[in-house]
């Protein structure tokens, strides 16, 4: 799938055309852009919004159409959300670690517009993706590749800084196998508690995956270690068998394959 670099003419962005063929993807640069966008959406769409952060483009988004639902994975930020905004649908999903739940959700809002709509027209999808900072680009192509092919959407609109960083200038043109950039040799050393909560879907329910298990060399996770996970450090009930980075079993975060990096 190709995003394209619309930072320079957000006019560019017409959803008001005939339903393309296939998908189309939108990068923005900022916060302002990732708005104004939103502002386009008209009734005959439905939105899935994937990092929500405090609802405020999930707002703006609402007042547009009545088929929208914000996804996010800081629960802090689920909480204000849901106070400032308490009639809009936020959800507290990690959509990698929980793909088939943002897919329920997706079609339930689907079922939804078509049992609401006299026209009998199909609704235009339009997923909003904000990826804050220089988020890792393993889990980026990750919930990018899961947008394009689980969801099926009519358009992707990504607000990201490093996609934007390295988007050819010849053709404001970036595809998504453009990422696949092999990453230094080395390990990736930083404080566990300094990584953010990733969470594994797994027996059913969403399990945190343990970050001292996946970025401690020395140690690992005592608690886990200790006498079979019931040490004196008292249980962890965290995952264990999961790399924090990419979400794949058989490995840790600290010797990951799939890193891959924007630079």
């Amino acid at each position: 799938m190709e995003y394209r670099n619309i930072s320079k003419d957000l006019k560019t962005c017409d959803f008001n055309l005939p339903i393309p063929s296939k998908p189309i993807g939108f990068l923005v640069y900022s916060t302002m852009g990732f708005r104004a966008i939103a502002r386009k959406i008209t009734s005959r769409f439905v939105v899935l919004e994937i990092g929500s952060s405090y609802g405020v483009a999930t707002e703006i988004l609402s007042r547009r159409t009545k088929f929208v639902l914000g996804l996010e994975t800081s629960s802090e930020c689920i909480k204000e959300a849901r106070s400032r905004y308490p009639h809009i649908q936020f959800e507290h999903i990690d959509c990698l670690g929980s793909p088939s739940i943002v897919k329920e959700k997706l079609c339930g809002m689907i079922a939804n517009f078509v049992a609401a709509d006299p026209v009998g027209e199909n609704p235009r999808i339009v997923i909003f993706v904000d990826i804050g900072g220089n988020r890792e680009s393993g889990a980026l192509q990750k919930l990018l590749k899961f947008v394009e092919t689980d969801l099926d959407p009519t358009y992707v609109v990504v607000k990201s800084q490093s996609l934007v960083q390295i988007t050819p200038q010849e053709t404001n043109v970036l595809k998504l196998g453009d990422l696949k950039q092999p990453v230094k040799k080395g390990k990736h050393k930083a404080h566990p508690l300094k990584q953010p909560p990733r969470m594994i879907f797994k027996d059913g329910d969403n399990h945190l995956i343990c970050r001292y298990e996946n970025y401690d060399p020395a140690e690992g996770c005592r608690k886990f270690r200790d006498n079979n996970n019931n040490g004196p450090h008292g249980p962890c009930r965290c995952d264990h068998d999961h790399c924090h980075r990419c979400r794949e079993e058989g490995h840790l975060a600290l010797d990951c394959p799939n890193s891959v990096s924007l630079y």
